[in-house]
């Protein structure tokens, strides 16, 4: 007898998670709405991609690196045109009284006389250090460039298998939360059952009393499983950068 009310109670449970399925998963608005019975995170999750793009706009690292790449395109012009720290341009501007002095077989002249003078030059002192060393610092600063590329290269592919390990185990964290809560729904239905009988006496209470225990059992794995679920959706949200359910 207890078979067949096994039977009839794990179909009603059957039948409540397929009517429940069928609700939509995107009036989800609140996290502490989720019901593992009614809710889907799978069909919430944007694709991986978005989720991608995300992170790398937020990701401080990523700016980080981002930041050093321009920093060292700067040094690169800058080793471009350091020569020209020994170039130096010269000006000169006077006015005044001039005197002319003529000089005469018999006497000497002298006139005063107003003007102005002026003059510009540009001199050019190039160490020898500087001319031969000019090609080595624009490649060493290159180089640099490269190297912040390529860590910001590698900064992105560590923060998308992240993402997709945090994107996973949300996926395998909801789908264990699911089945705990069967488990508690279907322990549940048949302590009901179970406490009927016993009322009628058809049982004995060592029944009862192992039944409520391994409900117990149950509430306390589905609960465990239900923290590691939400653990899992907020640190992927801390990843990509905002929310997925308020």
């Amino acid at each position: 007898m207890n078979f067949f009310k096994n039977i009839l109670g794990f179909i009603l449970i059957i039948i409540v998670l397929k009517v429940s399925a069928q609700s939509d998963t995107n009036l989800l608005k609140n996290i502490n709405e989720y019901n593992p019975s009614v809710h889907s995170i799978s069909l919430i999750l944007p694709p991986l991609q978005v989720l991608f793009d995300s992170a790398i706009e937020k990701s401080s690292l990523i700016k980080f690196w981002e930041s050093g790449i321009d920093a060292q395109q700067y040094k690169i012009q800058s080793a471009r045109i350091n020569w020209m720290r020994s170039v130096n341009l010269e000006g000169d501007f006077r006015y005044g009284s001039i005197n002319n002095v003529f000089v005469g077989p018999t006497s000497t002249l002298i006139t005063t006389s107003d003007a102005t003078r002026w003059g510009t030059g540009i001199s050019l002192k190039l160490p020898i250090y500087e001319f031969f060393n000019k090609k080595n610092a624009v490649g060493v600063a290159v180089k640099e460039k490269e190297q912040a590329s390529f860590q910001r290269e590698a900064a992105i592919t560590e923060l998308k298998k992240a993402v997709i390990s945090q994107y996973y185990e949300l996926l395998f964290r909801e789908q264990s939360l699911k089945i705990r809560n069967s488990n508690m729904q279907s322990t549940a239905l048949q302590l009901q059952m179970t406490e009927l009988d016993f009322k009628n006496g058809k049982i004995a209470i060592s029944e009862l009393v192992r039944l409520s225990q391994q409900h117990a059992a149950n509430q306390f794995e589905f609960e465990k499983e239900k923290r590691e679920f939400l653990a899992a959706l907020l640190i992927l949200e801390e990843i990509i950068g905002f929310k997925l359910i308020k």
